[in-house]
C-alpha cells in the first residue's frame, strides 16, 4: 500500500532552496549552530543539523531567516489542516536545518519526540546535486531490528528529492532514506504537534 504523502512542487523558489544551502555550507561546521554525528548506518557520512529547540535556541540563526522558517512552517501547517482534514490544534514542534554527506543513510522510523505528540511531518528539499539520498515512505510497515534499512524491494513511495519541493505527511508514517552516495543533500525539517506545551513558542 502506498501511504498518502502530500507533495508540494515550487513550495519554495531555486533561488531561495540555493540561498539556504549556501547558509548551511557556511555554518554547518560551527559547534554552536550545528550538531555533527557519524552516520549509524555504515559507520561514515556525517550528519549535521541545527534543530532548535532541541539542540539550540532559535536566536542562533538570524532573526530574517528565522521569520522565513516560520513562515514556512505556517503554511506547511495549513496545508496539513486542509489536505488530511485536520481540525484540531497545531503548534509549531521544532525546525532543523540538515545536511548529509556521503555514507549517510536514515534508518526507518516515525517521527516520534519523547513526550512530544508529533502529528505532521514536512520536509522541504533544497537540493538535488547528489546521488542516492531518496526518501521512503511505507505503509503498515513492521519493523525487523531497531535500526531497519530501507532497499527499494520493500517498496512504498519513493521520492527523489527536487529543489523547493516540500513533502507533508502525518508523523506516525514509516520513512527513511537511501543511502547518499555521492555529493550533500540539504533539507529544512518541520513538525508540528498538537500539544502546546511541547511547541517551539513554549519552549
Amino acid at each position: 500500500m502506498i501511504p498518502d504523502i502530500k507533495i508540494i512542487n515550487n513550495f519554495i523558489t531555486n533561488e531561495e532552496a540555493q540561498t539556504w544551502v549556501d547558509y548551511i555550507e557556511a555554518n554547518c561546521e560551527d559547534p554552536k549552530v550545528f550538531t555533527k554525528k557519524v552516520g549509524l548506518a555504515y559507520d561514515r557520512g556525517y550528519a549535521y543539523r541545527s534543530e532548535f529547540p532541541r539542540n539550540f535556541k532559535p536566536e542562533v540563526h538570524p532573526k530574517p531567516l528565522l521569520d522565513k522558517l516560520f513562515d514556512y512552517a505556517h503554511k506547511a501547517e495549513a496545508v496539513a489542516r486542509e489536505y488530511y482534514e485536520y481540525t484540531k490544534p497545531l503548534y509549531i514542534e521544532a525546525i532543523s536545518l540538515t545536511k548529509l554527506t556521503p555514507g549517510l543513510q536514515l534508518r526507518i522510523h516515525q517521527d516520534r519526540h519523547g513526550l512530544a505528540p508529533t502529528q505532521f511531518s514536512s520536509v522541504l528539499y533544497l537540493n538535488n546535486e547528489f546521488d542516492g539520498g531518496k526518501i521512503a515512505y511505507l505503509e503498515n510497515y513492521k519493523p525487523k531490528t531497531n535500526f531497519d534499512l530501507y532497499t527499494e524491494d520493500m517498496g512504498g513511495l519513493l521520492y527523489d528529492p527536487v529543489p523547493g519541493d516540500i513533502t507533508i505527511f502525518p508523523s506516525h508514517i514509516w520513512h527513511g532514506t537511501t543511502e547518499v552516495t555521492s555529493g550533500n543533500r540539504y533539507a529544512i525539517i518541520i513538525w508540528h504537534t498538537g500539544t502546546k506545551v511541547f511547541s517551539l513558542e513554549n519552549s
